[in-house]
């Protein structure tokens, strides 16, 4: 990420920072409780995406098991069929 983009980003996190301590503090409990549900919907949906890319990347594994097998067998019954 560029330099400016993350300057932009810290920016704009500030900025939502003094926003919301500004407001009144019945606006900030109320909104403290969306923004924990926000934070809890974030992380189910991140635990959904390492748990696709966990099953994706064990398929590979399994993918190169069978092919190396694969290639143990073929190369028995080449040894077989030469003697």
């Amino acid at each position: 990420m560029k330099k400016e983009q993350k300057e932009i980003i810290e920016q704009e996190k500030n900025d939502s920072t003094e926003a919301f301590n500004n407001m009144p503090f019945e606006c900030r409990k109320v909104a403290s409780e969306h923004m924990i549900h926000d934070h809890i919907l974030h992380f189910k949906q991140m635990r959904q995406v390492a748990v696709r890319n966990h099953k994706k990347h064990l398929k590979e594994i399994d993918d190169w098991i069978k092919n190396l097998e694969r290639s143990v067998l073929s190369n028995a019954r080449t040894r077989k069929t030469k003697s």
